[in-house]
């Protein structure tokens, strides 16, 4: 069993490229959040195992945000504050759901949007994860399915008679996408394009945990914020916002790196809610006394 909190662990070896696809197994991964930024809380996230003696079990796990629900979410995918109010944080479904990452490659629909958002929750609470594979049904529909109007889910699902009925829930979603990389994996079976090495030229294999990451290193002037990050501590943020400053009076909760650039979450004293502030616009820091 991995040890998802180590930064050794990250690398995985992938299967040889002759392996054929009926001998490998797959876990297709769908997650609804707060909103369309990389950053975004998850809501909702829902895995399919694909092959082996476990294929088509489907694990679906709600998640606490910590942040209020935007009601424009809610609409999306029916998912509201009350129906997550008791469940977990991220960290604790993450450890449920790394392990049954483990010797499969993952498959998503617009893989870079949940991997974003898996990479970026457990980076939010420090956990360093493997570099799973990922294959893209998205990119495997563009290279396979020629002249589609549309290659969103809903779309290629109404198109080859894919059951969906719940779009956007994390469970629907995720067995309309494992049948659509089954459908897939089946055209390329019929053109004698069958092993994993097909399978990465089609599905454009990218990794888990490339997005997003915890901040492994604190400019010198933000060094304190290693300390303060542990023990919660209490400060004030001077922050610029457009051609304005502002001062934020937050508890310190966590710190992250998507695309290169660094973030620092607090809960604000005033609203109670969680905010993001971007390392490269904080002035300054001080201690609330």
């Amino acid at each position: 069993m991995f040890n998802y909190d180590h930064k050794l662990n990250k690398d995985i070896a992938l299967p040889p490229d002759d392996a054929h696809i009926g001998e490998l197994e797959f876990a297709v991964v769908d997650t609804e959040t707060c909103g369309t930024w990389k950053g975004s809380r998850m809501v909702e996230i829902a895995c399919r195992i694909v092959g082996g003696i476990e294929d088509g079990k489907t694990i679906v796990h709600r998640v606490n945000p910590q942040i209020p629900i935007p009601p424009d979410a809610t609409k999306i995918h029916g998912i509201s504050n009350a129906d997550v109010k008791t469940a977990p944080a991220a960290d604790v479904v993450l450890k449920k759901i790394l392990p049954i990452f483990k010797n499969r490659i993952l498959v998503a629909h617009n893989s870079s949007f949940d991997e974003g958002i898996i990479s970026t929750e457990a980076a939010r609470h420090n956990m360093f994860i493997p570099r799973f594979p990922i294959i893209d049904t998205l990119k495997m529909s563009r290279s396979l399915l020629e002249n589609q109007e549309s290659y969103a889910l809903g779309a290629l699902a109404k198109e080859l008679g894919i059951k969906h009925e719940r779009a956007h829930t994390a469970e629907s979603d995720v067995n309309a996408t494992a049948e659509l990389f089954l459908y897939l994996c089946n055209r390329l079976i019929l053109m004698n394009e069958d092993n994993f090495g097909d399978l990465k030229r089609y599905g454009a294999i990218s990794t888990l945990g490339t997005t997003a990451g915890p901040v492994e290193s604190f400019p010198p002037r933000w060094n304190f914020l290693r300390f303060g990050l542990v023990t919660k501590a209490e400060v004030e943020i001077e922050y610029l916002s457009g051609d304005n400053i502002y001062r934020w009076p937050v508890t310190l909760m966590g710190a992250y790196s998507i695309d290169n650039l660094d973030y620092l979450e607090a809960r604000d004293h005033r609203s109670n809610e969680i905010r993001t502030f971007r390392f490269d616009k904080i002035r300054a820091i001080y201690p609330l006394i």
